[in-house]
């Protein structure tokens, strides 16, 4: 941390970190803070956390003033009820003033339904993030694909993303795969 410069432009840091790096995370936020950065908190493998290890982690979070935290279903282990229940527990506790990220692996080919659920329950008082990545690349079993989010948003007519640059990416990264 000493080694970062102080931000000038305001930059993002997601700070990820697994149960038992929780401490060490608590302790850089606040330096990260300090130099200036936008400060996001990745819980890793949220799945292996009991409700009450969550509880005592928002509550940790809430005293910081970050800019949200996700849900980071490492494995693609969730189900869609105990999605519901975990999305449940952190938009009732995590502060209002947090952005909630949805960070999904397709191990169980749930991401769509639990990203359609998140979206048929907005908070209007509350930012959501839908994390994914260009064809779903990512640690087995792969990231949500960024082309998925964008068809059920449009589904919902939500349209706050910029479909050219997504295809333009896409491109660029399946041009470069039939190089290979």
């Amino acid at each position: 941390i000493e080694e970062l410069s102080n931000s000038i432009h305001n930059e993002v840091i997601r700070v990820g970190f697994r149960q038992n790096e929780i401490n060490e995370a608590l302790r850089i936020i606040p330096l990260l803070k300090n130099k200036g950065y936008k400060v996001y908190a990745n819980p890793i493998a949220v799945t292996t956390y009991t409700e009450e290890e969550i509880l005592n982690l928002i509550n940790e979070l809430n005293q910081l003033r970050i800019e949200g935290v996700s849900i980071v279903d490492t494995y693609g282990s969730l189900t869609y009820h105990k999605f519901k229940k975990l999305y449940s527990v952190f938009n009732e506790n995590l502060s209002e003033k947090f952005e909630l990220g949805i960070h999904l692996h397709e191990n169980k080919n749930l991401s769509s339904a639990l990203i359609i659920y998140v979206l048929e329950n907005l908070s209007s008082s509350r930012n959501i993030i839908l994390d994914g990545s260009l064809l779903g690349m990512g640690r087995d079993p792969g990231n949500i694909p960024t082309e998925l989010i964008i068809s059920i948003l449009e589904e919902f007519d939500i349209r706050k993303y910029k479909i050219d640059e997504c295809l333009k990416l896409n491109f660029n990264i399946m041009a470069e795969l039939k190089k290979n």
